[in-house]
Order: C-alpha cells, then sequence, then structure tokens
C-alpha cells in the first residue's frame, strides 16, 4: 500500500465516533491481521467543513464559518476505534476507565499516550500510522466523496441514537465497536 494508513484510535469524549461510520458500500478495504482492525480506503475529494445547515443549532461557534476543503490524496481509516484489546497488546496495559470489555475502544489516555501507542505499533508492524487530521476525520465521517450528495444532523443519519453511542443512550457504560449503523 503506497497511502499512509491512518486509524481513529481512541474516544476522547461522548459521541464523538461515530461506530461503522466508515462503511461505505462499494470500497476498498484492508484488514491488519496483526492489529484486527479493518481500514476503508476514502478516496480524495471536496467537502463543506464545519457548521452546515443540516446540522441546525446543534453547532458551536468553533465550527462557524462552514467552508470548502480540498483533500488532494486517498487514504485509508480504520473502520472502527482502536479497542482495549488491540491498546493492551501494544502498549502491556488498559487505561480505560472500563476495563471488562476487550472489544470496547479504549478510553481515558492522552495525546502524549496515543503518540508512545503510535510509536511503539510503528516499530512493531513496520507500517506508518498517524492520527488523522480534523478535516480527513470530518470528511470521512461525512462519507467522503458518497457524503457529497447526502447530507445528515449526526454522521450518516439524523437520528443520533441509530449511529452513536453517548450519555443518554449507552446506560453509562462503554459499548463494543460495530454495534452501531454504518452510514448509509
Amino acid at each position: 500500500m503506497k497511502q499512509t494508513i491512518i486509524s481513529l484510535l481512541i474516544v476522547l469524549g461522548a459521541a464523538v465516533c461515530p461506530a461503522g461510520v466508515f462503511a461505505q458500500e462499494g470500497a476498498k478495504t484492508y484488514t491488519d491481521s496483526y492489529m484486527g482492525l479493518d481500514f476503508v480506503e476514502i478516496k480524495a475529494g471536496t467537502f463543506t467543513m464545519g457548521c452546515t445547515a443540516e446540522q441546525g443549532s446543534d453547532c458551536s461557534d468553533v465550527g462557524k464559518p462552514p467552508h470548502k476543503v480540498t483533500l488532494t490524496q486517498d487514504y485509508w481509516m480504520a473502520k472502527h476505534e482502536v479497542t482495549q484489546l488491540l491498546w493492551r497488546k501494544v502498549m502491556g496495559a488498559n487505561p480505560s476507565y472500563t476495563e471488562d470489555c476487550d472489544n470496547c475502544p479504549v478510553e481515558g489516555v492522552s495525546w502524549v499516550e496515543v503518540q508512545t501507542f503510535l510509536s511503539k505499533l510503528r516499530a512493531q508492524t513496520g507500517m506508518e500510522y498517524r492520527l488523522p487530521t480534523e478535516a480527513e476525520w470530518e470528511y470521512a465521517a461525512r462519507g467522503g466523496k458518497k457524503g457529497t450528495t447526502t447530507a445528515t444532523k449526526y454522521a450518516g443519519s439524523n437520528t443520533i441514537d441509530e449511529v452513536l453511542w453517548y450519555k443518554a443512550n449507552s446506560g453509562k457504560k462503554a459499548h463494543a465497536v460495530g454495534e452501531k449503523s454504518p452510514m448509509k
């Protein structure tokens, strides 16, 4: 693979990472058997980044004004978050608040800890991994090229409960990756 593989590694707060959002129909996929992660190819393209009309009043000032962004290179992104099992495999310990769920996303880690994880992962696999940029993440969450004609309030749906775990529907506990509907 010539493109850099990008992995969405951690959930830093509630409702930041819709599960399965990158499962686009017809997209090329790659499975890293060492990591147990599936990657999806995201084709380069242009999109409107920030607070767009379909999001209504749910936007903060941080997302304003919306603006056009062009990503000029294709990239690969993990279909799901890094699990506690993978973090433990690479780092030797699980820092998550909920430790009884190998298939749950790792959480409770800092940016510095993620950089250490990435460094160790690169050393163990010989492949290049990094966090996505904000634009790469948002473009993928909006569906990449597929999303240019389908606008939804949340990544893949106008109904939040279909695509994300968050405070109101999670029972205040972690859930395994891939339990929510992928982008349609």
